[in-house]
């Protein structure tokens, strides 16, 4: 189950990194969806 749940994660930051070759790309986008980041701290007006 876990590990279908990451490669879950990995296939949404495919398609949300879509035109980007470079891994970094893909791994800061696997980070956001990943971390569940509040954005709230740095921008108050994000929703």
């Amino acid at each position: 189950g876990f590990l279908e749940a990451l490669n879950g994660l990995f296939q949404a930051a495919k398609r949300r990194a879509r035109g980007f070759s470079r891994f970094d790309t893909i791994r800061t986008v696997i980070f956001l969806i990943a971390g569940k980041l509040n954005f709230r701290a740095v921008n108050p007006h994000a929703t």
